[in-house]
């Protein structure tokens, strides 16, 4: 169950540099804008890189984005076997809204029965920070949990 949530505002074509809180994490990736293929892998690698071990793409290229992080994850092993405990499971979510996948990052994270993830991002990717937007969102979508 998510405990902690951190929105991190990416522009199109930027460098990925944010400080992720607590690890490991799961990501909500909510893209808005069209991408390169190229940056779309740099924020994939700096994502697993960075201790991710569950993605949900919502948005734009939805499938694209749950696609080059697993080519992320298996470069990062020399598409060699990977350990349990580096497992990433990753999601698309092309026809569900944007408050049903947070709702399901709240209560849905995957992850190997040794590891807890307690910490969300919010990856708004997307010309503009929407942060209020979509951490209210967030907390609309699951106000009924608590």
């Amino acid at each position: 169950m998510v405990e902690t949530i951190q929105y991190i505002h990416l522009a199109p074509e930027t460098s990925p540099s944010a400080t992720i809180s607590e690890r490991p994490f799961s990501a909500v990736i909510a893209t808005t804008v069209e991408i390169t293929s190229d940056w779309r892998h740099l924020v994939s690698e700096w994502l697993i890189k960075e201790g991710c071990r569950c993605t949900m793409a919502w948005g734009k290229d939805g499938t694209l984005w749950d696609d080059s992080v697993d080519i992320a994850h298996l470069e990062a092993f020399d598409w060699g076997d990977i350990p349990d405990n580096k497992m990433i499971m990753t999601t698309w979510h092309d026809d569900e809204t944007l408050s049903d996948v947070l709702w399901s990052a709240k209560h849905s994270i995957f992850h190997p029965p040794e590891s807890v993830i307690n910490h969300l991002i919010i990856l708004d990717i997307s010309n503009e920070p929407r942060e209020n937007y979509l951490i209210d969102l967030f907390n609309t979508a699951c106000e009924d949990d608590d």
